[in-house]
């Protein structure tokens, strides 16, 4: 062991932080986000496809109630859904949910009501 040396700590010198706050990057995330999760199907049978987690995704940014993220997710999950209208069968039933969910959800902002949500 050495006395009397001067060794210096480990100091971070340039810290950069990823700005999510501003509205460019959270509409691109927002949207890429949106495609992938809308393309998402779960296969149980043959002939039965479950394609829900784009409208979790789309039920999850109404709640926030930020108008420009939740329209940019309602496009992004139907573009997501209408690209697999070959793999599932009803994926037109799916933008339809989508848009009556978009729809509740920009009349109950405009109302300025919350929108009650109930786990079972």
């Amino acid at each position: 062991m050495q006395y009397e040396v001067k060794v210096p700590t480990y100091k971070r010198v340039n810290k950069r932080k990823i700005n999510l706050e501003s509205n460019l990057a959270t509409m691109i995330v927002a949207f890429v986000i949106g495609i992938t999760l809308g393309r998402v199907n779960l296969n149980f049978v043959e002939g039965l496809t479950l394609a829900s987690f784009g409208i979790a995704y789309l039920i999850s940014t109404i709640i926030k109630r930020q108008e420009r993220e939740y329209l940019t997710a309602f496009v992004s999950v139907s573009l997501g859904y209408l690209s697999t209208y070959k793999v599932i069968d009803n994926a037109f039933i799916y933008f339809i949910i989508a848009v009556s969910i978009v729809t509740y959800g920009y009349v109950m902002n405009k109302l300025d009501k919350k929108i009650s949500y109930y786990i079972c």
